[in-house]
């Protein structure tokens, strides 16, 4: 009867997802991960802008850390603005103002990281369901622009043993939206996102 019981016990925390097996810190390798405007997805842009970001989960810790050059714009939120640029290409049809009312509902995420234009997203690898996909926001990173076309990206959050898992599983990717025109050349970002960066299996590598 006791063995009964302690295999209904394991079998109910299964189903509640909490018997996540850590690799350890050395079970796994990660690369540079990079992406471009025209990789972006569900909506492809027109963006000559790239980006590569480093990446290192280690005891629960993601650190997070890379760059982007040649973007149309400056990322989204960092020049304090609060509402779309009117010249940006917003690609899935959303109304301008509920697109960013949207992202100012949430100020910050659930550590407390400030809102940025820079967000680590949960979705499954190669999820085919087009522009419905799930690609809700697991973090805020830091973005910080050195000029008009480039700057920096950053961060580290504790995560959850779901959310190590999604990582490791290659179900989590960044997505860098930009919005105000900075060169002057009265082209100006994209608000839904103008790269996604994949931390897919090519990406995260067991050993």
């Amino acid at each position: 009867m006791a063995n009964h019981g302690h295999s209904g016990t394991r079998s109910s925390h299964r189903r509640q997802g909490d018997d996540f097996l850590y690799v350890g810190n050395d079970g796994f390798k990660t690369v540079t991960a990079k992406g471009s405007g025209p990789a972006e997805f569900p909506f492809a842009t027109d963006s000559p802008g790239t980006s590569e970001l480093n990446t290192e989960l280690k005891d629960g810790v993601l650190k997070i850390n890379g760059s982007y050059k040649d973007f149309d714009a400056f990322p989204l939120f960092s020049q304090g603005e609060k509402t779309i640029d009117p010249n940006a290409k917003i690609l899935n049809g959303s109304d301008p103002v509920s697109l960013i009312n949207g992202f100012l509902k949430v100020p910050k995420d659930v550590e407390g990281n400030p809102l940025s234009g820079t967000h680590l997203h949960f979705s499954p690898a190669g999820d085919a369901r087009g522009n419905f996909a799930d690609a809700t926001v697991v973090r805020f990173l830091t973005n910080t622009p050195t000029d008009a076309k480039s700057g920096k990206v950053s961060g580290e959050f504790e995560l959850t043993p779901t959310e190590q898992a999604a990582f490791l599983a290659g179900d989590l990717y960044a997505n860098l939206h930009t919005n105000v025109n900075g060169d002057g050349d009265n082209r100006a970002g994209f608000p839904t996102g103008e790269n996604r960066i994949n931390f897919n299996k090519n990406i995260i590598q067991f050993v």
